[in-house]
C-alpha cells in the first residue's frame, strides 16, 4: 500500500481548521443531527487514495459520529449531546488511516 507519495517525509493528512456547522437544529423540528463540514489537508493521489479514504471511513462509522471522506472534506452528522468528542473522533480516524497506510 505505501508508496514513495507517504513514506520517508510525507507529513501526513491532519484536520485543517474547526467543524463547520452547515445545519443545525431547527426550533420545533424533530431532533435532527447536526451536520458539519471538516477540511482536511490533502490526502494522498492514486491508490493510496482510494486507500486512505477507505481506512478513514472505516474507523470512523466505528464511532457515534455518521459520516465520511469524500476525497475533498468531510462530512459527519451528530447529535448535539456527542458534539463534545466530534473533533476527538475525527481527529482519531485521520490518525488511525495515516498509521495505516505508512505501515502498508
Amino acid at each position: 500500500m505505501a508508496d514513495d507519495s507517504v513514506t520517508g517525509g510525507w507529513p501526513g493528512v491532519s484536520r485543517d481548521g474547526q467543524p463547520e456547522l452547515i445545519r443545525g437544529q431547527l426550533p420545533g423540528s424533530v431532533r435532527l443531527q447536526n451536520k458539519y463540514k471538516i477540511r482536511t489537508t490533502p490526502i494522498p493521489a492514486g491508490a493510496c487514495r482510494r486507500d486512505w479514504i477507505g481506512f478513514f471511513n472505516s474507523k470512523l462509522s466505528q464511532s457515534s459520529v455518521s459520516g465520511y471522506h469524500d476525497g475533498n472534506e468531510i462530512l459527519v452528522e451528530c447529535h448535539p449531546d456527542a458534539e463534545p468528542k466530534l473533533i476527538e473522533t475525527v481527529d482519531a480516524a485521520i490518525r488511525y488511516a495515516n498509521e495505516r497506510l505508512t505501515a502498508g
